[in-house]
């Protein structure tokens, strides 16, 4: 699995990030603050086809600061940061 760096991060209202697999599989995605809170609307699973795909993210409803992107797809784990601003 490889993941894009966010875009556009900074963000304040929508973030993007592109999620390349090498077959069809499930990931398992987590969204923390700096402390490690989750932020239980954006904690979810989704299926992912073999190829490219494009997660977006709203975060509007979030307060400025860093926060981490958490994906798994079994033993392979990718974290990325970002930062939010208002």
């Amino acid at each position: 699995m490889s993941v894009s760096d966010a875009y556009p991060n900074p963000g304040n209202r929508v973030i993007t990030m592109q999620v390349s697999v090498p077959r069809e599989v499930n990931l398992h995605f987590t969204f923390t603050d700096i402390l490690g809170k989750q932020i239980e609307p954006l904690n979810r699973d989704y299926h992912l086809y073999e190829g490219k795909n494009l997660l977006s993210f709203g975060l509007s409803e979030l307060s400025s600061g860093i926060y981490f992107a958490r994906m798994e797809v079994g033993a392979d784990v990718v974290t990325k940061r970002i930062t939010i601003t208002r």
